[in-house]
């Protein structure tokens, strides 16, 4: 396998040069892209299904389900494989790594239900347990070089209740094993628990689909495929090593509500990121504390960054004078992407009046600062609560968020 393309690792603090008089406290941002000049090919894709077969999907939404795997099928790359696992009360592998050739010779059966239920629990170990038989997967240096997505797909909630006790622990594994975790919600918001499928995938760092019925089938997979065959840099391992005295507080992304880690002292840190896609960038924010001063004209390294194969890069402040810390420069990304959070979570959270509160604020922050994400982002969330749409559009929209390499909103 290739070595992953490198990366522009840019560090951003508020303020570089901070008073020497009292504790620091600021916001700071990161962003992750693709450097420039450098070749950055679509990786090749493996793909692990996890279908809900349980008593639900019989009949036309069975015929719809099949005609959209045909299109998956027809679709694949010679150098993609795939997977299939069905679940109901239990989950059943159909298929382990096959690629488009072996599908055509072979051909794929008609999926049978299985019965006893909707145990989410049973399908995700289950997916699991089937990528610990993947060629290569203990080896890591296929890690960053193999686009390698699970897309879990169900038209119901847990039943037993009890049976998706365990999933948020179990959908957190796939990052470690090199997988993102998506899911795909089939029917409208009474149907399908699309908030819990949410936050599967964001402790899977996948991305969350909706489909309000069987016919949009196809095309939520497809978007699915074509996510995996935009993929360039996967399974995003960042390293943060926080130096004594120092505290990171509320790591995020911060266009997809998505929280990586709530509190980390000094130390070395694993942070699982989501996937980079062609022409993206990954920008994550955080809240840094300093406790004790150091002298005047003191540099103080507080944090170093770094990902596989590249040198690290080290956030610093100086410390100065207090007239000198006022007059010093000022970067307000930091605070905008902080706004940026706190709207999309809002959305998220099904907050209207915090959220449209919250957009209206970006939208005067990117009059006044000349933020195009700041507006992008106030456009997307006053539309989405203007208009009478499912749960799931507005749980999709933010999912798939993202942003240029030059930290502008990204249209789809």
């Amino acid at each position: 396998m290739s070595s992953p393309p490198k990366l522009d690792i840019r560090p951003l603090l508020t303020q570089r040069e901070v008073d020497a008089s009292q504790p620091c406290h600021q916001e700071g941002c990161l962003s992750l892209s693709i450097a420039s000049g450098t070749m950055a090919p679509a990786l090749p894709a493996e793909l692990v299904m996890i279908f809900d077969m349980s008593g639900s999907m019989q009949g036309e939404s069975m015929k719809l389900l099949q005609d959209a795997l045909e299109h998956v099928y027809t679709n694949l790359r010679p150098t993609d494989y795939l997977s299939m696992i069905r679940f109901g009360g239990h989950s059943s592998t159909d298929f382990t790594h096959w690629d488009k050739s072996t599908i055509e010779s072979t051909g794929i059966d008609p999926f049978s239900m299985v019965d006893g239920g909707t145990n989410y629990d049973a399908a995700i170990t289950g997916g699991v347990d089937l990528i610990g038989t993947l060629p290569g997967a203990n080896d890591r240096s296929t890690q960053h070089s193999v686009s390698k997505q699970a897309l879990f797909l169900t038209d119901g909630h847990p039943y037993p209740k009890n049976t998706a006790d365990n999933s948020v622990n179990l959908a957190e594994k796939y990052p470690g094993l090199g997988f993102s975790f998506n899911a795909l919600g089939l029917g409208d918001e009474n149907t399908v628990d699309k908030p819990r499928l949410l936050t599967l995938t964001e402790v899977g760092r996948g991305q969350y689909f909706n489909a309000n019925d069987p016919t949009e089938l196809v095309a939520k997979l497809d978007k699915l495929l074509q996510l995996s065959k935009n993929v360039v840099y996967a399974s995003l391992e960042l390293t943060m090593v926080v130096f004594p005295g120092v505290e990171v507080n509320g790591v995020n992304v911060p266009v997809k509500a998505l929280d990586i880690l709530d509190q980390a002292g000094p130390g070395t840190h694993l942070l699982n990121l989501p996937d980079i896609e062609q022409g993206t960038s990954i920008e994550i924010q955080y809240e840094v504390k300093v406790a004790e001063p150091k002298p005047i004209g003191t540099v103080q390294e507080i944090i170093q960054w770094s990902v596989p194969g590249q040198p690290p890069v080290t956030s610093s402040i100086k410390w100065v004078a207090q007239n000198t810390a006022i007059l010093a420069d000022h970067n307000p990304r930091p605070t905008i992407l902080g706004t940026v959070r706190d709207t999309m979570k809002a959305a998220k959270d099904g907050d209207t009046a915090k959220a449209m509160q919250l957009a209206n604020t970006l939208t005067k922050i990117g009059e006044t600062q000349g933020d195009p994400l700041a507006t992008g982002i106030a456009t997307k969330i006053t539309d989405a609560q203007g208009s009478n749409v499912d749960i799931g559009e507005v749980l999709e929209d933010i999912s798939s968020t993202k942003t240029n390499v030059d930290g502008t909103l990204k249209d789809d």
